[in-house]
């Protein structure tokens, strides 16, 4: 998923992300929550 951060923007992120089932089928691993960004600043 993309999302751009700008200056004049009224949201900074996102308002429904992951649904919690899909959380735990597969992001969690023993008791560690897996997560994996990539960011790019222009």
């Amino acid at each position: 998923t993309l999302h751009r951060f700008w200056k004049k923007e009224h949201d900074w992120g996102w308002k429904k992300f992951m649904e919690l089932s899909k959380v735990f089928d597969g992001f969690i691993v023993g008791d560690t929550l897996v997560i994996k960004a990539q960011v790019q600043v222009i």
